[in-house]
């Protein structure tokens, strides 16, 4: 993949309104550093939430265009990220919890603009990559999920 990702992510953070902090959800430490050196290069201040280091607390209150690095498995439960209204999904597993969770760290009682989620996926050798494979398979856990709880409220209504 090279930097496709990298450059993709610095491609949307300049579309971002530079006063607009920003939350970056990643699964790999290597992804992280990324999203470190794409934030220095834009002139953004960076921060941090991982199983090693938590820049964040469990309030984020970024500097203005702060670009917030979120190990998707330490920024799902319990962490409030509502003073961003973009998330970018950088890297993922195969967890629909996680990523469900991750989502609702911006989407969550507080935020009182519109929230926009991005997906990078990558492309190499002219096809598709791992990415599209995990996005896949959390569409299929969403529909699964999505079809049990519809079969629960007809059981409810009946």
């Amino acid at each position: 993949m090279g930097t496709a990702k990298r450059d993709a992510l610095a491609e949307l953070l300049v579309d971002v309104d530079a006063a607009e902090p920003v939350v970056v959800f990643c699964r790999f430490k290597a992804d992280l550093a990324n999203v470190h050196e794409v934030a220095r290069t834009l002139k953004r201040p960076s921060c941090e939430l991982s199983g090693t280091r938590n820049d964040i607390g469990a309030v984020w209150a970024p500097e203005p265009g702060a670009v917030a690095a979120v190990q998707i498995a330490s920024g799902g439960m319990g962490i409030d990220l509502t003073a961003a209204r973009y998330g970018v999904y950088y890297s993922l597993g195969f967890s629909y919890g996680e990523y469900m969770q991750s989502r609702a760290r911006l989407r969550r009682p507080g935020q009182t603009r519109t929230v926009f989620f991005y997906q990078l996926l990558a492309m190499a050798g002219g096809g598709e990559t791992v990415d599209h494979d995990v996005m896949a398979a959390i569409g299929r856990k969403e529909a699964t999920v999505e079809g049990v709880l519809e079969r629960m409220r007809g059981r409810q209504r009946a």
